[in-house]
């Protein structure tokens, strides 16, 4: 299989869901811009994703995949069902009695973890019936997640990649539709949210009994692979929850911040994923079931090509993207979200954030990397350390940041913190002689700085004498950002051409 064809494919349907995503997110800053109604919402919707981190994406799946792997490349395929089906079943039996106590303590959590909504009444009891509607998407989610893990081991990377996009056609549909019928309005919103996840299972199913693995859940805990699957996820979910501190602890500082500065994060935030969730979301999620299978069979030397292949794909693009993030912050925020009810003010807020962020993003990404290579090797413990004085680099930086620019502070310890964190990841992949990188690298960053020094004085240059007017329409204004984009991603590739690199250098075939 050529791994950079399935990677494309990917990011071609990842970009065409986070188009949509991005859709979805200018659609709720003009009908709802950022106020109390939106604060409330996107803090009740942090909770399950909280959990997600957990149940969907990050122990739970870290855990099945390589136990998925090693069941198809190993066992009969009445012993990978029976596994599926014990899976699915313990997942959504937690997952249900977790749905449950949030339902019914929804009150007691926002009261703990938001004591600055306490004195705001009105958005203190509108968090907690947004948080009752949503919470149970984390059931919805994992279960979705389990069903992706499958299609994926199984070489199906792109119904999986479709989902995403389902969920923002639901999502867009549910304000466009329900937002006249509800009151206030921005339920409407947490409903799509619940549609949207509900969607997304149907929409598997399909697939999954093309290829005989739709199996009904059972229950059982004596299932030697599933108490395999348990105990990796311990150390896992120790993990994620460290990790998962950061968030906590930044909902919590936000809640004393003025209204406003949670739903400036948010969009600042799903403009700095965009690059993230095609390139390095992408990336993971075709390498990973492959540096389980080179562990697995002992290829070191495939192991080591795959994650140096990953990580130049990585440079190549978060570079430009994140200078083009940084340096045109103020065109993309207004020509994208500065409308109706989203104030000239929100849009500025916004913007300091999206600046911040943009500072980290080779960072985000590389972790989207590194971190699956720690599960692929059982090296959980040194992760689990690394991730712990990660947390306490982040809360420092918090408190200092916090102080001096107020919201966009706790975007810059992230930012600040990826760096930390790659960079003791890379250090103990090094340290134990798993991974080094191969040759050509210095000529490779060379090349790169070369080239973003062109793109950093042309984009300067164009914003000199082309100057972006606020004031202007939105087509005039998305033409201006269309052709700032084009012509310093255009200066960039073009000097990497002239430079000698060639494409070529970065396929890879498994």
């Amino acid at each position: 299989m050529n791994l950079l064809k399935s990677f494309i494919s990917i990011s071609f349907f990842t970009l065409i869901s986070k188009i949509f995503g991005f859709f979805r997110d200018i659609i709720i800053a003009r009908f709802f811009g950022a106020g109390i109604e939106t604060d409330s919402f996107f803090i009740a919707f942090k909770f399950p994703n909280f959990l997600r981190n957990i149940f969907a994406e990050g122990a739970f799946s870290h855990s099945c995949i390589p136990i998925l792997m090693e069941y198809k490349t190993k066992k009969k395929n009445t012993e990978i069902k029976e596994f599926i089906s014990y899976v699915s079943g313990l997942l959504i039996f937690i997952l249900m009695i977790i749905s449950l106590f949030g339902i019914i303590f929804a009150s007691n959590i926002i009261y703990i973890l938001l004591p600055g909504f306490i004195k705001q009444k009105d958005k203190f009891i509108l968090t907690v019936d947004l948080f009752k509607i949503v919470f149970p998407y984390i059931l919805l989610i994992s279960l979705a997640t389990l069903y992706n893990l499958i299609l994926n081991t199984w070489n199906n990377f792109l119904v999986s990649s479709c989902t995403p996009l389902l969920f923002n056609l639901v999502i867009i549909l549910s304000i466009l539709i329900l937002s006249q019928y509800c009151s206030p309005s921005i339920f409407a919103l947490a409903i799509g949210v619940i549609i949207g996840g509900l969607v997304q299972i149907l929409y598997q199913i399909p697939f999954l009994k093309k290829i005989n693995k739709f199996i009904i859940p059972k229950i059982s805990i004596s299932n030697s692979s599933i108490v395999k699957l348990v105990r990796s996820m311990k150390s896992g979910i120790i993990i994620i929850c460290i990790g998962q501190i950061n968030v906590i602890f930044n909902i919590f500082l936000s809640s004393f911040l003025s209204s406003g500065s949670i739903s400036w994060i948010y969009y600042a935030d799903r403009l700095i994923e965009l690059p993230i969730g095609i390139l390095a979301v992408a990336l993971s999620t075709v390498l990973f079931p492959n540096f389980s299978k080179s562990f697995l069979t002992g290829n070191k030397k495939e192991f080591q090509k795959l994650l140096d292949w990953g990580l130049r794909i990585c440079f190549l693009f978060a570079f430009p993207f994140g200078i083009i993030m940084s340096l045109l912050a103020k065109p993309l925020i207004f020509s994208f979200f500065q409308y109706k009810n989203f104030t000239n003010h929100d849009a500025i807020m916004t913007e300091k954030v999206l600046i911040f962020y943009s500072i980290g993003l080779l960072g985000f990404m590389i972790n989207k990397i590194f971190i699956p290579v720690f599960y692929s090797i059982k090296e959980i413990k040194t992760l689990t350390i690394i991730t712990i004085l990660s947390c306490f680099f982040t809360q420092i930086m918090n408190l200092i940041f916090i102080k001096f620019f107020y919201h966009s502070g706790l975007a810059l310890s992230s930012s600040l913190n990826a760096y930390f964190y790659s960079f003791m990841l890379y250090f103990q992949l090094k340290k134990k002689n798993i991974f080094f990188p191969l040759p050509g690298w210095n000529k490779f960053i060379l090349k790169l700085g070369i080239a973003l020094a062109i793109m950093i004085t042309t984009l300067t240059i164009l914003l000199h004498f082309f100057p972006f007017v606020v004031e202007s329409s939105m087509i005039i204004r998305i033409m201006q950002l269309i052709f700032f984009i084009f012509m310093g991603s255009f200066s960039y590739y073009l000097m990497l051409f002239f430079l000698g690199f060639k494409l070529n250098s970065i396929f890879l075939k498994n």
